[in-house]
């Protein structure tokens, strides 16, 4: 290859490995080269490619001290901290005591007890331990696995494969037994040595000639003319590079944008309720008699502090209350009791967000109207994988002359193809307010099952008619964490919730 031009980094490498005569690591070109890691390996494939360099890939086992454990062990293995208070107590201890006088948790003193015995160092009868002589000559004498320990401390990580000191197999085996200590993992390593056909360019001196390279166009070169002289490096765009983390949004969050979006585009206006609600907005004005189970303490969060809360016009409450007792103006029982005016004064935290649609059917009753609420609501839930006590739930309703439930299950339907589901089936249901009633089921092909979704009904005129609504109310209630659950594959509903940064920023801003 005669006259090979070269630019200054690609040169540098060449000299570099000239100079060692001998194969070296990529972390090794990058430390004492001081250039970035994707140039210099992109360098050596060039390098590679036209004969002059051999690049080889291994796997080694790197080894650090695993993360967190100075909050257990601060300088020294527990062991040793134990024995250090035993030698001076000539008639042992319990371990309670023994756990008492040293500033080391109580379960890792359990677990040291093993590798003491072990190393000889203790005898132990049922919960009382002393040291032995052996253990006593021992506090002046560092065992292999100490001695490693130190060392991790001090240097932060080895390679298995290279390490040469005396104490490392004894120490590293058994240090890797005691399972926290350890944090070991297999990394592939890179290494580039010069081929004969490069030892001979680099050897006659005259074979190669380094031209600069420049990557933009800088005041510099235009003011001097030096751009003339220069060679403009060309993007590679397949080129790896760093993994930059960048602020988003949340991917929960990013969801309810969605949802928002497609409502805004079928016409709905967004509505919304306080978080602290009378009972008469967020149960009595839904027809759910006093008595429910729904609106026991156990079901549902009252507030102490403001306990009651102020009821609309006294029209209207009137109205409410004949239809709870006797069915007012409906062709309706009611439910038959006696209406208690204060048990719908009490303030809750809203267990739905269909008290926001009542609100909004009462200050606007005539049709047509299209109303959507996306908020958080609260029940007194049992924490596990797929409850909490606090979640999102998207309300909506449509009030419209003529409409019927086929046109509920048409916008449904419609809803959720947006979401990007392509089976859905709507299943006949009961709910307190609405008649009839059902719910929505989507397939998800991954896991070969139905999903129930939410519920939705037709409101009845219990409902409607005291809030002076007199066409048919479409009504739904839809939850999102579920949702969610199936958008980002999460198997349990509180990782929506915990701070994550992995898994926050390796989902993808845009649904696949």
């Amino acid at each position: 290859m005669d006259g090979l031009s070269l630019t200054r980094i690609q040169y540098n490498i060449l000299d570099y490995l000239f100079r060692a005569n001998d194969g070296v690591t990529v972390d090794e070109l990058v430390e004492k080269l001081a250039v970035d890691q994707v140039f210099v390996f992109s360098t050596l494939q060039y390098l590679s490619e036209i004969g002059l360099v051999s690049v080889t890939e291994s796997e080694v086992t790197e080894i650090q001290l695993a993360a967190k454990l100075d909050l257990i062990v601060p300088e020294e293995l527990p062991e040793r901290t134990l024995l250090k208070v035993l030698a001076h107590e000539a008639a042992g201890l319990h371990l309670q005591d023994l756990s008492a006088k040293v500033n080391v948790e109580q379960k890792v003193v359990g677990k040291s007890l093993k590798p003491m015995l072990d190393k000889g160092w203790i005898v132990k009868n049922g919960a009382h331990v002393s040291a032995t002589d052996a253990g006593k000559a021992a506090l002046g004498a560092e065992t292999d696995d100490e001695k490693l320990f130190a060392a991790l401390r001090k240097s932060k990580s080895f390679i298995v494969e290279e390490e040469k000191s005396d104490f490392f197999p004894k120490g590293f085996d058994a240090l890797k037994k005691r399972g926290q200590f350890l944090n070991i993992k297999v990394r592939k390593r890179r290494g580039a040595a010069l081929t004969d056909k490069g030892k001979g360019m680099l050897s006659d001196g005259k074979s190669i000639t380094v031209k600069e390279e420049a990557t933009s166009l800088t005041s510099e070169l235009l003011q001097n003319e030096q751009w003339k002289n220069v060679t403009f490096k060309p993007y590679d765009i397949q080129a790896g590079v760093d993994f930059l983390p960048m602020g988003k949004i949340h991917p929960f969050q990013r969801l309810l944008n969605q949802v928002r979006g497609i409502f805004y585009s079928m016409g709905f206006t967004e509505v919304s309720s306080p978080h602290v609600e009378s009972s008469f907005w967020n149960f009595d004005a839904l027809f759910q008699p006093q008595d429910h189970p729904a609106r026991d303490m156990q079901d549902t969060f009252y507030v102490k502090q403001p306990s009651s809360a102020a009821l609309p016009e006294s029209a209207l409450v009137d109205r409410v209350k004949a239809t709870h007792e006797n069915g007012g103006a409906c062709d309706s029982k009611g439910w038959d009791y006696k209406w208690n005016v204060e048990l719908a004064k009490k303030t809750v935290l809203r267990t739905h967000d269909t008290a926001a649609s009542v609100r909004q059917l009462y200050k606007r009753p005539q049709a047509p109207g299209k109303y959507f609420c996306i908020g958080r609501v609260f029940r007194r839930e049992a924490v596990d994988y797929r409850h909490l006590p606090v979640f999102t739930q998207v309300d909506g309703i449509i009030v419209e002359e003529g409409a019927s439930l086929s046109h509920l299950i048409d916008i449904l339907s419609e809803f959720y193809t947006r979401m990007g589901f392509s089976r859905i089936e709507i299943r006949p249901s009961f709910f307190p307010y609405t008649e009839p009633s059902l719910e929505v089921h989507v397939y998800l092909e991954n896991r070969r099952e139905w999903i129930e979704m939410g519920g939705a009904g037709v409101f009845r005129k219990e409902v409607t008619l005291p809030l002076g609504c007199t066409a048919p109310v479409l009504a739904w209630g839809l939850g999102m964490e579920r949702l969610a659950m199936i958008r980002y594959n999460i198997d349990d509903l509180r990782k929506i919730y915990i701070s994550n940064i992995k898994w926050l920023r390796e989902v993808p801003s845009c649904p696949s």
